[in-house]
């Protein structure tokens, strides 16, 4: 159904570091309402990130995000006309590697893990103006856990042929419990992943 959401207004404070060929990084914070700043917040969303970049050698780099958020009331789609206003909190890994050996090879790493937490559940009904209407209905707190992980390597066997070697793991668990640890959230899709891939492929372009 159509929600009526608040007008947007915020502010971003972003401190970029020194940058150099070998590191930089990036501090933001963020406070905004409305569906600019967070899509289902019907009050303020609060954000904190951290970016760093390091390349040791012109073939090699290593990045980190580090990305932490709080809505208070974070606007969530149930059923029909049945909406829940959670207090929401999620936090964001993402890592990588690459690397690249001449014209030949070419290695890369990523992982990306989200561990995201909807607790005080209050339960409404949208109706036809946009509003919401609060009810009496018992709604669960829930966590969401989602991991993705990449290793990459592809090897120019001649021009225009290239051999790849992919392995991947990952999935998404939703559990309706109030776990708040983040080494315990992000492990639970590690350890029953939806994904746990090796391919091999050889790829040749005309």
């Amino acid at each position: 159904p159509y929600i009526n959401m608040p007008e947007n207004y915020g502010t971003i404070l972003q401190f970029r570091g020194p940058s150099t060929k070998f590191f930089n990084y990036t501090l933001q914070v963020d406070r905004g309402k409305g569906a600019q700043w967070a899509f289902s917040a019907l009050g303020f969303a609060t954000n904190y990130m951290a970016t760093i970049n390091i390349s040791p050698r012109d073939n090699l780099s290593f990045s980190l995000m580090y990305q932490q958020s709080k809505e208070d009331d974070w606007l969530n789609w149930i059923e029909d006309n049945l909406l829940g206003i959670y207090t929401k909190n999620q936090r964001t890994t993402v890592a990588s590697m690459n690397w690249f050996g001449g014209d030949k090879h070419e290695l890369r790493i990523k992982a990306q893990m989200v561990a995201f937490t909807a607790r005080k559940p209050r339960a409404y009904l949208g109706d036809v103006s946009g509003s919401l209407n609060p009810i009496e209905m018992a709604l669960l707190p829930f966590s969401l856990s989602d991991v993705a992980f990449q290793i990459r390597y592809r090897y120019e066997i001649m021009p225009l042929a290239y051999l790849y070697v992919v392995y991947s793991k990952g999935g998404r668990i939703v559990e309706l419990d109030e776990e708040d640890s983040l080494g315990e959230l992000y492990k639970r899709p590690w350890d029953d992943p939806q994904a746990d891939n090796f391919t091999l492929k050889v790829r040749y372009r005309f």
